[in-house]
């Protein structure tokens, strides 16, 4: 037999052996489907079913198996290249006790005199390359150092004479969690479950995914402490398999995805996460799922979510929150295994479960069950008291209260408007800011015994404010009234101011002080009035906010309950409805891959809105802000512009040019031309926003920033990168001021004045700069992956810059990792600064090569965009470098015509195609 036949018959039993390790523990007849599920063809399959029946039918072992139905050459594969009494580096094996979906696991103890230990090791499958050693040692060392007391620890490991990897873990002596739960109650389960989770926890916190979560994997001690084995070991090993497959991938290979699901020998499909089983992306969700599957195990629910024996001793909240963790979509479970833990640890003290909606029966229905007793009690005494009260009391109260109330708000409104007489003011007609501020200043000492009216008619002036863009003003009267009506006893209004307010100051873009806000009168609308209209609009604010936060998970689940909601009291073709769509388009839109569902939730409303009010009615424009941006998104900048150009107008006609309402259109009509590549039209409406927003609310305020920020992105892709410097350190002056450091919108502007300087040729504060923001999003658990992998690629173009051609390459290698698979926008720009680092490298003729490639991939994109042309300056450059100079004078020329809407003339671009075409 030959060599090459020899390999591939290794090959193919590594492959049936994987198989069978993931579906022997299955029941008989959930086996075919798993194997399909794995990707099995028939042959496979019938070999793995054939090989688990020889070996359960008389006694047989598994290598007889094996070796009947595949031959002697792979059962002597098979054959365990270390054997009990062997030894391997430090340690010396024991007996073999267990075998698993990734190896053999031998009980060892260490034979270098120094000390003694046992230990587990465990030999894992398939032979791993150099490269793939590589990654195991680094992420070793990364599990090694992930010390808790409910987690064996990785002590040490290396690879066998052969080639085969193994990993050596700290011993555990117990009993798996299946088994040990067996004979327990329900809540002893949950708690210890709970501890599981904060395991878990502890370990996603460390960047530690564990991805093959199942009974077998904990382990509970004699003195009833859980142990979870083999924490990422699965990552580990399946990180290393795509190195290995990476390094066989032919040199022009595209990367492969660093994200994508592990092997089939990585995980046991009885738990794993649908993501793991299609290959998506697998993270913290995914070890929720699992947990979620066992969980619901423990209590007596079968793997397929059938009814056993046990579930009606099931309680409905623990239902809910099993159904929350194992939902089919990542977004939908828990946010962390941590959230999990908690919500059980509600269910025990019989306290709400954030796993289902916190309805006033559902929430008085969990107090009572607490405090009963007690209830009980105050209950029978205040019945009793309130029979012989009640009746003479309540109808005298309510008319003396009614009667004072509407003396109080006659005189107050009398007070204002004598203030608005010109034989007082001196003025013939008052301004309604000046009427309202007098307004104000009358209510400061009036209605002092009424708090209940009081606070009203000051929350009619914070709407009132910020109807007319006074916000600042606004959120005072708000923050008053909030203050009164808290003495009132009144959640419903509560809830109602707390909603205005939040939605004030998220208009001034402050969101971190408008979440509070806006998720208390969410609790106080599931009190007081779960379905109703209110509720709807309590939902829109909290989600939008949510939205504005960059939550994107917590968004989609509020707004998508204000659609059901808004679907289930006013049917789908009502204006209240129309809102609710329009707002979760507006978040789908700021979401990856979520412009088109934006798109079509924004279209829908605009047609209910068109219809039922009016094509110039402000909520048609506001449908018509969310389309157009979407539309911009998507590249259908034909369709986006004037769209935006005719939102912007009716805004305009509505509410007048110095307004709030037309500043925010303004602001979008500049977001959509910019995208266009027609800066050049963006700066100029961008600088308009900025007058208007400035004259109401301030420049110095968060309001304004967002305005200074798109000017300064639209200045600096115009060439005119010191006045972008300017404005983006105005805005982050701003930034600093008013948010944490930490925050998103801080942290995309420190990325962006990174970029500037860069541009600027200030190197080495761009490189700090950015990099300070790298290691900020390589730290955060909820960084997403294009922002690390752009974080990235600007370091490896400061580097490039810096002449330091190995760590851009590294860096570039990094983003392409990240961001796999990119979209073609995203591939071009990775693919231009490849370019450019092999014509760093002297390189030309590849670069050149590169350039072309990176052209091709934007044409098909958009061919008409001014970005495009604007891509081909790196080709006209290196063409005069070349010795080419009449081919890089026609193209410069070429690029000046059709790229000229996005080129400031006197800006640092121009001056580039100036010297080309010199």
């Amino acid at each position: 037999m030959s060599v090459a036949d020899s390999s591939e018959d290794l090959a193919d039993f590594q492959r049936i052996k994987s198989l069978f390790d993931a579906v022997v523990d299955l029941p008989l007849n959930e086996r075919e489907a798993a194997l399909a599920s794995l990707g099995a063809d028939k042959a496979s399959t019938s070999k793995v079913l054939a090989i688990i029946a020889e070996s359960t039918v008389g006694g047989g072992t598994l290598g007889a198996a094996i070796a009947a139905v595949s031959g002697d050459l792979i059962a002597n594969a098979e054959g365990a290249e270390l054997q009990p009494g062997d030894s391997i580096g430090a340690w010396h094996l024991l007996s073999e006790i267990g075998r698993g979906g990734m190896g053999s696991v031998f009980l060892v103890e260490r034979n270098d005199g120094h000390f003694e230990q046992r230990a587990a090791l465990k030999l894992l499958a398939g032979i791993a390359s150099e490269r793939a050693m590589t990654h195991l040692a680094r992420e070793r060392q990364i599990l090694a150092d992930l010390t808790h007391p409910n987690i064996a620890r990785l002590l040490d490991g290396g690879a066998t004479p052969r080639g085969r990897p193994y990993l050596v873990l700290e011993y555990v002596d117990g009993l798996a969690i299946d088994k040990y739960c067996a004979q327990k109650s329900q809540a002893e389960t949950v708690k210890l479950f709970i501890e599981v989770c904060n395991t878990v926890a502890f370990a996603h916190r460390q960047f530690v995914v564990h991805c093959d979560l199942k009974p077998s994997n904990i382990l509970v001690t004699k003195d009833g402490r859980p142990i979870l084995l083999d924490f990422g070991v699965s990552r580990l090993v399946g990180e290393a398999a795509k190195e290995q497959s990476a390094a066989d991938q032919p040199e022009n290979a595209p990367p492969l995805d660093s994200s994508a699901t592990l092997t089939a020998a990585a995980y046991t499909p009885r738990y794993a996460s649908p993501e793991q089983k299609s290959g998506g992306r697998v993270g913290v969700a995914s070890d929720v799922y699992s947990l979620g599957v066992m969980l619901s195990e423990l209590l007596g629910w079968s793997a397929t979510d059938k009814p056993s024996h046990k579930r009606a001793a099931i309680n409905t909240d623990f239902t809910a929150i099993i159904q929350r963790a194992t939902a089919l979509k990542p977004a939908e479970r828990y946010l962390g295994a941590d959230d999990f833990a908690a919500d059980l640890t509600r269910a025990l003290s019989h306290q709400p479960v954030a796993a289902r909606p916190a309805t006033a029966v559902y929430v008085s229905k969990k107090y009572v069950r607490r405090h009963w007793p007690w209830l009980l009690g105050v209950c029978a005494f205040v019945a009793t008291v309130a029979l012989f009260t009640w009746r003479t009391s309540v109808e005298r109260d309510n008319a003396l209260n009614a009667e004072k109330s509407a003396l109080g708000v006659k005189n107050y409104m009398i007070s204002v408007f004598q203030g608005a007489d010109p034989e007082i003011s001196g003025q013939r007609d008052l301004p309604v800011s000046t009427l309202l501020d007098a307004g104000r200043e009358r209510l400061a000492g009036t209605l002092k015994d009424q708090p209940q009216t009081r606070a009203e008619i000051t929350g009619i002036l914070g709407s009132v404010y910020h109807s007319i863009g006074k916000r600042e003003q606004a959120s005072a009267m708000f923050e008053e009234a909030i203050r009164i009506e808290r003495g009132n006893n009144r959640p419903a209004m509560l809830a109602d101011l707390l909603s205005k307010h939040a939605y004030t100051v998220a208009d001034m873009q402050d969101y971190p002080r408008a979440k509070p806000l806006a998720i208390e009168a969410l609790r106080l609308r599931e009190q007081t009035a779960p379905e109703s209209l209110e509720m709807v609009s309590t939902l829109r604010v909290a989600g939008q906010n949510y939205s504005f936060l960059l939550d994107h998970v917590e968004a989609l689940v509020l707004l998508k309950r204000a659609v059901a909601l808004a679907e289930k009291l006013t049917g789908e073709a009502s204006v209240e409805t129309a809102r609710t769509y329009l707002t979760l388009g507006q978040h789908l839109a700021t979401m990856a891959d979520g412009a088109l569902p934006g798109t079509q939730y924004a279209e829908r409303a605009h047609r209910i809105f068109e219809q039922k009010l009016g094509r110039s009615h402000y909520l048609s424009a506001d449908a018509l802000e969310v389309l157009g941006l979407g539309l911009a998104i998507l590249g259908r900048y034909d369709e986006a512009v004037p769209i935006g150009r005719e939102m912007s107008d009716i805004r305009a006609k509505i509410y007048g040019e110095l307004s709030n309402q037309n500043g925010a259109g303004l602001h979008t009509y500049g977001i959509i031309l910019r995208r266009a590549g027609r800066r050049i039209e963006a700066i100029a409406v961008t600088e308009r926003c900025i007058a208007i927003q400035a004259g109401l609310d301030g420049r110095a305020t968060l309001a304004t920033n967002a305005d200074l920020i798109l000017l300064a992105r639209s200045k600096w892709g115009a060439g005119a990168y010191l006045e972008a410097m300017v404005l983006i350190d105005e805005a982050l002056t701003v930034l600093k001021k008013s948010l944490p450091l930490n925050q998103l919108g801080v942290q995309h502007a420190q990325f962006f004045k990174g970029q500037i300087l860069r541009s600027l040729g200030r190197l080495e504060e761009a490189e700090r700069v950015t990099l300070t923001v790298l290691t900020a999003r390589e730290l955060s658990p909820s960084t997403q992956k294009w922002p690390l992998a752009q974080s990235r690629l600007e370091m490896a173009t400061v580097y490039r810059l810096q002449g330091n051609v190995e760590k851009a390459e590294k860096q570039l290698s990094l983003a392409r990792e990240t961001a796999f698979p990119p979209s073609p926008l995203r591939r071009a720009e990775m693919l231009s600064e490849q370019a450019l680092l092999e014509g760093a490298r002297g390189k030309t003729s590849v670069a050149l090569k590169l350039l072309l490639a990176t052209e091709e991939l934007m044409e098909e994109v958009s061919p008409r965009h001014p970005d495009t042309w604007l891509q081909k300056l790196h080709r006209a450059e290196l063409l005069a470098k070349m010795g080419q100079p009449q081919a890089a004078r026609e193209l410069a020329r070429q690029i000046s015509e059709h790229a000229k809407s996005s080129i400031e003339p006197t800006g640092a671009i121009a001056k580039r195609l100036a010297r080309v075409m010199a």
